[in-house]
């Protein structure tokens, strides 16, 4: 641990201490660092001396200047197809919030499409943070993720004229022109127009009394959502190189860079110090930001070239102990080049939160230590290069056969060994070809069984010849859906704690829009789950399992099984769009049934016969028992035969489609089925 690392709260930071430990913790993950920038090389198959025409020249060049230096994309074929699985499963899966407590079973649907609402819609760009952080899983061994809440204004300037500034003031069109009374004309702009300051707001008085327009600050929109940021565990984010829990690291360190106007935005909307931001604007611009994708030699501070217009800013949590002996998370905005006089954009304790707001998952958990961790390229890179080596010498040998070199006299010209090259021999006046290298026929054997290795090692070999592939495969898929599931769950709580009380939002598979009103940060608490099963990619194991389920429902005898989520479940499992088109609430669907079978009616009141619909039976007889109750209806049906048969022959049609189903269940039991006061016990 360093020595300058902050224990207890003094009322403000420390940015000396802060600029000092940054530097250490760097320091001491210098190793990690280069882990980093070896695994990057080798998913891409990166390397010294590579050239665009992968051939190997120079005077060190084996064996041969012009040899074969090819790619070999073991690592990143397997990484990328690890990625699609995990973005599929994403898309496909099921989030679900379990009740923790028995009061909690109600509300717990409903949690758990907001909770697929939040994922599909409310964050923004989630699907683009999730895959980079499934990027970073396998290919850094580590995967960090930043969960927070945004929430701010964003206002534009917008051209009024006298008139519509009026409509928003009424007394301000005859105030304008009385040039006495300034004062209260610019308090008066000031408050329906909250953003304009006092000295902007009497530039817009005196151009309105010249031109009688002027540009305003307008609110055109609110920003309240959730806010999730993937980040690159050897460029972005730092925890002490010791760390074994980062929920229980004395600090975190997250680097950002920023444009000159992102800074003078979060002095508006954050209250970031404007002096601070003023000044590193002007001293600091593109100082120390190059390449942020690659981890640089920041002990050193060496000088950076000046080569962007961003500016590198430094958020740094710290978890303090304050003088009462309550523990808390403080937030420290600084720059590293900037700690003259304990500067520093904002220094602020981040009521309600009990842990640093990012979410860490490691890859392979096989040493306490955070940063002692292997990833897929570590796994695969031994594997990488040998395919590499076999490649190179075949497309060697197959040079040499092509074009093979020539064989002369000891002299001229200087012997070159390499396709259509000269080499010597001692007996003069002999001119012949090489032979070429024998064809090793082994060598696309060994190939394919390292290929094969690879595939073992990672869980994506044949399940047919490797019986663990579908369970190391779940291994890698659950290490990303578990760590999905808690940025959706602390998502969720950032919403409890700073979110409207209520919102409004749909989901796929429920067509009716939902409201949602939420509860308290403090007493709510659901267990939230994410399922993905890979067999639903597979439309004959969906159908199976949807049919096998349907079977269920005869064997229900007390009612658990709820017929009308699944049936909304196999349509969505079909097709998810159709399904929202086509999907009602049952609410709706008796109302409609009602209002067909009243419109038949009035059809065959008014001479018309009209044949039965194919559904709600059930709802149109008991339509029809009221209906036949009626006194004009009664009168009528006494005195007009033709009226009479056209109602009979429609109810009767309805009654033989209930008949139909009846006989249909007799033929599955053998007899009718065993009924008690007239209920079907057996349905």
């Amino acid at each position: 641990m360093s020595d300058t690392a902050q224990i207890y709260e003094s009322g403000s930071p420390n940015v000396d201490e802060l600029s000092h430990n940054y530097k250490e913790t760097l320091a001491e993950l210098h190793p990690w660092l280069d882990q980093c920038r070896r695994s990057y090389d080798d998913r891409r198959n990166i390397w010294g001396g590579k050239s665009d025409d992968l051939r190997k020249g120079g005077a060190d060049a084996v064996p041969f200047e012009g040899a074969a230096d090819n790619e070999s994309m073991v690592c990143g074929t397997r990484i990328n197809a690890y990625i699609s699985l995990c973005m599929f499963a994403l898309n496909r899966a099921h989030i679900r919030a379990y009740p923790v407590e028995v009061g909690d079973v109600a509300r717990s649907r409903i949690v758990s499409g907001f909770l697929k609402w939040m994922r599909d819609s409310y964050i923004p760009e989630f699907a683009r943070e999730c895959e980079l952080a499934a990027n970073y899983l396998f290919e850094k061994g580590i995967s960090v993720t930043y969960v927070g809440w945004e929430q701010r204004e964003v206002t534009r300037l917008q051209t009024m004229d006298l008139e519509q500034i009026g409509a928003v003031a009424p007394d301000f069109a005859e105030m304008v022109m009385d040039e006495s009374n300034d004062d209260q004309i610019v308090a008066m702009l000031q408050s329906q127009f909250p953003k304009l300051t006092t000295r902007r707001a009497k530039k817009v008085l005196r151009k309105l009394r010249k031109e009688g327009i002027a540009d305003l600050p307008i609110s055109v929109k609110a920003i309240d959502r959730p806010c999730v940021k993937a980040l690159a565990p050897d460029s972005e984010v730092f925890f002490p190189h010791y760390c074994t829990d980062p929920q229980n690291a004395p600090y975190v360190h997250w680097r950002v860079l920023m444009t000159p106007q992102e800074l003078l935005a979060k002095v508006a909307t954050e209250g970031w110090d404007k002096k601070w931001a003023e000044k590193i604007i002007e001293t600091q611009r593109g100082d120390g930001t190059r390449d942020l994708g690659e981890h640089y030699d920041e002990p050193v501070l060496k000088s950076s070239v000046h080569d962007n217009d961003f500016i590198e800013v430094i958020y740094s949590y710290q978890r303090l102990i304050a003088e009462d002996g309550a523990e808390g998370i403080y937030c420290t905005v600084w720059n590293k080049r900037h700690t003259v006089d304990n500067a520093h954009a904002k220094y602020e304790l981040l009521n309600g939160l009990d842990n640093y707001p990012f979410l860490v998952t490691e890859l392979h958990r096989d040493n306490k230590r955070m940063y002692d961790v292997s990833s897929m390229v570590d796994l695969l890179r031994g594997v990488q290069w040998i395919v590499k080596s076999e490649r190179d010498s075949r497309c060697d040998r197959s040079s040499i056969a092509t074009l093979p070199p020539s064989k002369g006299p000891v002299g001229r010209p200087k012997p070159e060994l390499r396709p259509g090259g000269h080499i010597t021999e001692r007996r003069a006046g002999e001119y012949s070809w090489m032979d070429a290298p024998a064809l090793d026929a082994g060598s696309i054997e060994v190939e394919q069984t390292l290929l094969n290795q690879a595939d073992e090692m990672v869980g994506l070999s044949d399940p047919a010849t490797d019986p663990d592939a579908s369970i190391k495969r779940a291994f890698y898929l659950n290490k990303f859906l578990g760590h999905v599931r808690d940025v959706i769950r602390e998502a969720y709580k950032c919403y409890l704690r700073y979110g409207p009380d209520e919102i409004m939002f749909r989901v796929s598979g429920v067509p009716e829009p939902q409201q949602f009103q939420k509860g308290s940060a403090d007493s709510e608490d659901m267990d939230i789950s994410i399922h993905f099963d890979s067999q639903m990619s597979d439309p004959e194991t969906v159908e199976k399992k949807l049919a096998s389920m349907l079977q269920l429902v005869q064997f229900d005898r007390t009612g658990k099984i709820d017929v009308e989520s699944m049936l909304e479940f196999a349509a969505a499992a079909i097709d998810p769009v159709l399904a929202e088109q086509i999907i009602q609430p049952q609410e709706a669907g008796a109302a409609k049934i009602a209002k067909e079978v009243a419109e038949d009616l009035s059809k065959i009141y008014s001479g018309i016969e009209v044949g039965a619909r194919p559904t709600g039976s059930q709802i149109a007889l008991q339509i029809g028992q009221n209906y036949a109750q009626v006194p004009d209806v009664q009168q009528r049906l006494q005195q007009d035969e033709a009226f009479a048969e056209r109602l009979t022959k429609y109810f009767d049609q309805h009654q033989f489609q209930i008949t139909q189903q009846q006989n249909a269940e007799i033929g599955r039991l053998g007899t009718e089925p065993a009924a008690f006061q007239g209920v079907n016990n057996q349905q």
